[in-house]
């Protein structure tokens, strides 16, 4: 029975159906936070990265240019801290995905 609850008919076997593992909601927001620090330092580093493919300096102004870039990429290479301190464990009493197939969710395919 694949627990498909829009077709009250018996079952047949004919559904596409595949698994997809839950996880609980204190799992995703620890991995969450601990992903954040490097997400944010690839936003920042992605604004720098579109801002150095679109300038063209003036005249005379290459040096100036690329000091001023040089300073904006120092400020996104702050937001990232590689030296941070290794991530916590998962909060205390937050349940692990369960590897039981009978714990599983059907999704159908799109």
């Amino acid at each position: 029975r694949c627990g498909n609850v829009d077709m009250p008919q018996p079952c047949i076997g004919v559904c596409v159906w595949r698994p997809a593992d839950w996880i609980s909601h204190a799992l995703y927001d620890h991995q969450l936070r601990l992903a954040e620090p490097g997400l944010r330092a690839a936003r920042s580093l992605s604004v720098l990265l579109a801002r150095v493919a679109g300038v063209t300096p003036r005249a005379g102004q290459w040096r100036r240019n690329w000091e001023a870039l040089q300073a904006q990429a120092r400020a996104a290479l702050g937001d990232f801290a590689p030296d941070s301190p290794a991530p916590e464990s998962p909060p205390a009493g937050a349940p692990r995905p369960d590897p039981d197939p009978a714990a599983r969710v059907y999704l159908r395919p799109r």
